[in-house]
């Protein structure tokens, strides 16, 4: 048996896992679901490259090493923006700060790779040969660019509801303009090359790496929650259909970066010390303020349902029920009676700790805001797909105590997924 082989019945056995400890909510592991398959997805790809093209070119390069770890403060860069333009939201994080911590730089170091890695290997497949183009004088476009590149890091500041897109470019316009400057690997100096292939597979690749990142996102348990401007209604997954686009030019805003990097770290150590404290700033500001303002629930526990006492909880425990989930599907197999006798509840209570779950579950709203709509006589899912637009504010004002507080396009979205009263992931 070779490494290849190894790596792929590694990847497929994580990949595996993590789906069956989705299906059966097997805490903590459906939390980190997301983790789990994407560095399973990515060593079957490896061993699949491997045995297709001979070698490996996702994990085994020692090179990608660098690729993974300079991710985390690339994708910590559009969390900062994310504070501002308030598109996506986390849900069902851990409660530790350093697990989170943890956590999050782990899922981000897949984001350069995701991007770029997938580049190789459709540039492998030929499939985009054939885009042939001549040569472009592009050095007209430079200063438009640049531009441009201004614009885009200036107004989703300043007008976050309507630049928001906008932020896309942040890490294009100006990086291109000076990675074509400096000689590093650009998407103007594809163009000035006349080639087109690169480009294909480049937009490709950011695709491809889209597809993935939604896909395994929609199933997780901790993930993020789309509410962007005009674009809440049609989804493929959490993203709105035409949030697509954004992903073949996250790939085009990495090309150029990752190449600047590169040439930063050629340099010597003065400028590998200033791009590490960079880093390190963009991680840690990141994370603190992603942590307090965009993580809007933590993980939901069993203790904090209303009425479940310490006795009743214990004994839940006692029956393998050790997390809200597990609860919600007692709560629909048996009858409220049945479970307060053996809780030794009373009956009400029981049904009031079954909507808390079944709330608390539903798009990852967690047990503070579940609560918040409870407090105010939002008892069922169906209590909540019938809310109009005066009751969504008056619950919203009523919100203000929580941190961070209730969005109005949060509750829209809570609102339209609890049509058939079903908790929806």
């Amino acid at each position: 048996m070779t490494w290849r082989d190894v790596t792929g019945a590694v990847g497929a056995a994580a990949l595996s896992f993590g789906v069956y400890a989705l299906i059966e909510d097997l805490d903590p592991w459906h939390v980190v679901w997301y983790v789990v398959a994407w560095f399973g997805y990515f060593a079957i790809l490896d061993a699949v490259v491997a045995r297709w093209r001979g070698r490996g070119d996702v994990l085994l390069r020692k090179r990608h090493l660098s690729l993974f770890l300079w991710s985390i403060p690339f994708w910590f860069f559009f969390e900062l923006y994310n504070i501002r333009i308030q598109n996506w939201y986390y849900v069902f994080t851990f409660h530790s700060v350093v697990i989170s911590f943890l956590f999050s730089c782990l899922a981000f170091s897949t984001v350069l790779p995701a991007c770029l890695l997938h580049e190789q290997v459709l540039r492998q497949t030929g499939w985009f040969a054939r885009l042939r183009g001549t040569p472009v004088r592009v050095e007209a476009y430079r200063w438009p660019l640049a531009t441009l590149g201004i614009a885009c890091l200036v107004l989703p500041l300043a007008y976050p509801q309507h630049s928001y897109w906008m932020v896309w470019g942040s890490l294009l316009c100006l990086p291109e303009v000076l990675a074509h400057r400096l000689g590093t690997p650009s998407v103007l100096g594809l163009l000035e090359r006349g080639d087109r292939e690169r480009i294909g597979t480049l937009l490709g690749g950011g695709l491809w790496a889209g597809l993935m990142w939604e896909g395994l996102n929609f199933w997780a348990r901790c993930k993020w929650v789309y509410t962007v401007p005009g674009l809440e209604e049609t989804k493929l997954f959490e993203m709105p259909i035409l949030g697509f686009v954004g992903f073949p030019g996250l790939a085009l805003n990495a090309y150029p970066t990752w190449g600047l990097i590169q040439l930063g770290w050629s340099r010597g150590r003065l400028v590998q010390t200033g791009q590490v404290i960079v880093a390190l700033a963009t991680i840690f500001t990141g994370f603190t303020l992603t942590f307090t303002q965009t993580v809007h629930s933590p993980r939901p526990l069993l203790a904090r349902l209303s009425g479940l006492t310490d006795e009743a909880t214990a004994v839940l425990r006692q029956e393998g029920v050790e997390t809200p989930e597990w609860f919600d599907r007692l709560c629909r197999s048996q009858t409220p009676e049945a479970i307060a006798m053996r809780l030794g509840l009373e009956t009400e209570t029981v049904r009031l700790a079954c909507n808390h779950a079944q709330i608390a579950l539903h798009k990852g709203m967690g047990t503070a805001r579940a609560d918040l709509l409870m407090r105010n006589g939002v008892l069922t899912l169906n209590d909540l797909s019938g809310l109009g637009e005066g009751a969504l504010q008056n619950i919203i004002l009523a919100g203000g105590d929580l941190t961070p507080p209730v969005r109005a396009a949060e509750v829209r979205l809570w609102c339209r997924s609890a049509a058939d009263g079903v908790p929806k992931r």
